[in-house]
């Protein structure tokens, strides 16, 4: 068959030419007076795709990043999770985000999950720890983050006094060194507001992470309910304590007590060791124990002493009594 046969075959189905065809089946969608009333004051709704794509969307990484540098009040999560651009442009899309956050007063979250994170853009977010003063919770896990991004991590949050929660579970390199583990336990030394991390340790170490951080939580629940928390802070702040004084029967401060209860004690025993004098001034000097023989003697008085033994020796001519008869019942040779 023809293409000229085919034409008049479509002409025929279709009642006339082409052109009219067209402009038989299409018609133009009768508007309401109303309906062109609320379009001419509010403009012509936006297109709308199957399924609702365009409404489930997640903002994009310019657009976050233009709410972050306006500072808008309404955006307080930076969720980047498994973002594509971050991925790509990780090393530039990171800084350019750290430099908005800096200045950033409305942000207390930042969601950074497999991002493709690594050491170089963790310096970066330790410059923000060390600016800002908002931010409480931070995620980097499932990311590249070694020991030397912990490590910069751990100098930006010695000077931080916001984050409470860090994540770095499932690094690709999640084993962390004895030295990245001083840095953290270093920081405590500073920082009294960090309350969990959450990772995968296998060093000794360990302890005494998880001792500081049960301390930073004890500060935090005595702060909470108006308790005293002077005992337990860290020697850097205690100058600047500002907390209850400390108080005897407080929960906590058993070190302050026992201190207070022996300065209780102080003035008693001093009152009694001036009492004790009086009362010795009263009485007189203390009269020495009654003896009846000094000078080597022992006694009845005059009794000589053997200069060793310290026992009476009997003196002949000052015998009171004769001596006793022989055995034998004869009388005493004189």
């Amino acid at each position: 068959m023809s293409l000229r046969e085919r034409l008049k075959m479509f002409e025929q189905a279709s009642g006339g030419s082409p052109s009219v065809a067209g402009a038989r089946n299409f018609s133009v969608p009768q508007v309401s007076a109303e309906r062109r009333g609320d379009i001419a004051s509010q403009g012509a709704p936006a297109p709308k795709r199957a399924g609702g794509f365009m409404q489930n969307r997640p903002p994009s990484f310019l657009e976050t990043l233009k709410r972050v540098k306006e500072n808008d009040p309404s955006l307080t999560v930076v969720d980047m999770s498994n973002s594509a651009a971050m991925q790509c442009k990780v090393s530039e899309y990171t800084t350019q985000l750290t430099d908005a956050l800096k200045s950033n007063t409305q942000v207390k979250e930042v969601r950074l999950e497999n991002c493709g994170i690594g050491d170089r853009e963790c310096e970066t977010l330790a410059e923000v720890l060390k600016a800002n003063s908002v931010i409480t919770f931070i995620d980097l896990q499932k990311n590249c983050v070694n020991n030397d991004g912990a490590t910069a991590l751990a100098r930006g949050l010695a000077a931080n006094t916001s984050v409470v929660e860090v994540n770095l579970m499932s690094q690709q390199k999640s084993r962390w060194g004895d030295n990245c583990l001083e840095e953290f336990i270093a920081m405590f030394a500073s920082n009294i507001t960090l309350l969990k991390i959450t990772w995968r340790l296998e060093s000794r170490k360990s302890f005494a992470l998880t001792k500081l951080i049960t301390r930073n939580n004890d500060i935090d629940r005595r702060k909470k309910n108006n308790m005293p928390y002077l005992d337990i802070l860290p020697t850097a702040f205690k100058a600047s304590y500002q907390g209850p004084p400390p108080a005897e029967g407080v929960e906590g401060n058993k070190e302050n007590v026992a201190a207070s209860a022996a300065s209780a004690h102080q003035p008693a025993a001093a009152a009694a060791a001036v009492v004790r004098p009086a009362a010795a001034a009263a009485a007189g000097p203390p009269s020495p124990p009654a003896r009846a023989a000094t000078n080597g003697t022992n006694g009845s008085a005059g009794t000589p002493e053997h200069p060793i033994t310290g026992l009476a020796l009997q003196d002949d001519t000052a015998a009171s009594s004769p001596p006793p008869p022989p055995r034998g019942g004869g009388a005493a040779a004189p």
